[in-house]
Parts: structure tokens; sequence; C-alpha cells
């Protein structure tokens, strides 16, 4: 930092000198490049599909939660978002796990249960927000809008 101006009334400036430029933005893979992901998206979603979503959610989450907890700041500087995201999700998993028969279940009955384990699971705001996204998504398809 350089101080400018007298010094009873100085006020700091970045220093130029030092200043990073900024990063480029990190482009998504293209789907047409082979090898870039592991499968196609499926066209259809299926109850085995949302599953599949949740447990790569969880291990995502998982991967980078000490990350997400880093950058936490707003509103409240606590430092816990990636935590309270990776036990919701966690939660949510054991909890509709837990509820299923043994019999095949529907897309829209685990849309059901998947959205009210993630609210009921929901740590801190993080994970009440994530729930209404998940929630959104899940009525969606209850609705047959999908």
């Amino acid at each position: 930092m350089v101080v400018v101006g007298r010094r009873d009334l100085a006020r700091t400036q970045p220093d130029k000198s030092s200043r990073v430029p900024p990063a480029s933005p990190k482009r998504l893979p293209d789907a047409a490049l082979p090898g870039r992901y592991p499968e196609a998206v499926p066209e259809i979603l299926t109850a085995s599909d949302l599953r599949r979503w949740a447990v790569l959610t969880r291990s995502a989450l998982a991967a980078r939660r000490a990350e997400i907890d880093a950058m936490n700041v707003f509103p409240v500087p606590d430092g816990d978002t990636g935590t309270n995201l990776y036990l919701t999700v966690e939660a949510a998993i054991d909890d509709v796990l837990a509820g299923s028969g043994a019999g095949p279940v529907t897309l829209r009955e685990d849309c059901t249960a998947v959205s009210r384990a993630v609210l009921m699971a929901a740590r801190g705001n993080s994970g009440v927000i994530f729930s209404q996204f998940v929630r959104g998504v899940c009525d969606v398809v209850v609705d047959g809008d999908l």
C-alpha cells in the first residue's frame, strides 16, 4: 500500500506496481471433445440419475469444503459455508437412503424425498438456500413440467 496525501489525512491506495493481473475466467470443457467428460449428459432424468447427482455433489463438496469455508465472508464471516453445505447434503442422502424401501422408486418419489430431506437437514443459511434450489428443481419434476 502507498500512503497518499498529508500524514494527518492520509488514505491508502493499492500499490499499482505489485498489482496482479486478473485471471482469465475458466471455461468449461467443450462437450464435443472426446475424453473431456466421463460420459454424456442423460437426455432423460431417472431416479438413479438423481441419486448419482446427490452422491457426486457430496463428493465435490467434501473435496472443496475448506476452500468454500475460506472464502466465506458475507454476511457473517463465520467460515462454515462449505462445511454446512457438505453436512446438509450428507444428512439428506442418509435420510433418503434410510427411507427408501426394498422396491424401485420413481423419479417423482425420489424428488419428493430429496426435497424434504435437504430442507430438514439444512445447516446454516447456506443449507437452507441450497434446499430451496433443490426444491425448485424437484417441484418441476414432481409437477410433471419436465
